[in-house]
Parts: C-alpha cells; sequence; structure tokens
C-alpha cells in the first residue's frame, strides 16, 4: 500500500474516532431513528472531497429527513435550519447517474432544495453534516 494511502486511511479512522469521542455534537432523533450532527463541517471542500472523508458508516441526510427536521420548530432551532447550506443525499436516479450532488440552502426567509450542483466545485459556506442509521435492538 502507498504511503498516501495509508496516511488517508489513518485520517479517516482518525476523524471517526474523533465524532465518536464529540458525542456532545450529536443528538439522537427518535421520529426518524437517527443520530445527526449539529454542526456543520468541511466548509471549503467539495462533495468529492467530503465523500472520501466520510467515516465508516455514515452517510448523508435524505430529503424526507431535512424536510422533517427543517418544519420541526424544535429541531430545526437545534440544528440552526434557519440558517444552513448543506450537502443531502441526491434523491433523484437521473441526476445520480449524470453525477449531480444535492444541497440543503435556507435562511430566515426560507428554505429549499437544489439537486443539480457538479460534485467538483467547493464554496465557503456549503458543508455536510454525517448521520449514523440507529440499529434497532
Amino acid at each position: 500500500m502507498k504511503t498516501q494511502t495509508k496516511i488517508n486511511n489513518l485520517e479517516k479512522e482518525l476523524a471517526e474516532l474523533k465524532l465518536k469521542l464529540n458525542s456532545n455534537n450529536i443528538i439522537f432523533i427518535p421520529e426518524l431513528n437517527i443520530k445527526v450532527e449539529k454542526e456543520i463541517h468541511h466548509k471549503v471542500k467539495s462533495y468529492n472531497e467530503m465523500i472520501k472523508d466520510m467515516p465508516k458508516g455514515m452517510r448523508l441526510l435524505r430529503t424526507d429527513e431535512i424536510i422533517f427536521l427543517f418544519n420541526s420548530e424544535k429541531y430545526n432551532k437545534l440544528l440552526n435550519l434557519k440558517d444552513t447550506w448543506e450537502f443531502i443525499e441526491q434523491p433523484f436516479n437521473l441526476n445520480k447517474q449524470n453525477n449531480y450532488v444535492a444541497w440543503l440552502y435556507a435562511n430566515p426567509d426560507g428554505a429549499g432544495v437544489g439537486c443539480d450542483r457538479l460534485p467538483g466545485g467547493a464554496c465557503a459556506s456549503l458543508g455536510v453534516r454525517w448521520v449514523i442509521d440507529e440499529v434497532k435492538k
């Protein structure tokens, strides 16, 4: 294995461990049976870069989840969804085939979902929050 590949793998493992240690940044959403990070991160990174850093066992929010969270007064406030711009899972198969990514944008005046962004571009405000599916016991 090349040295850079080893470094990348170790950095990914370190990110996973940091996430486990920083459980104060994660909230459980019982209505959706998921855990969600409170804070947006990976700003100024492209979708492609962000996906490479995604810890094992995590994923992006789906549109149905982000709509539920945005419409919930409790979770909207807790996650600061009135002022966010974050990557979400692409809901459209055709857009996935065309390599487009999706995002939620919101401000105090409203919110929307965009689904036709190219994955290589980065922006200072656009970030991500990871999601963990809870395993039913």
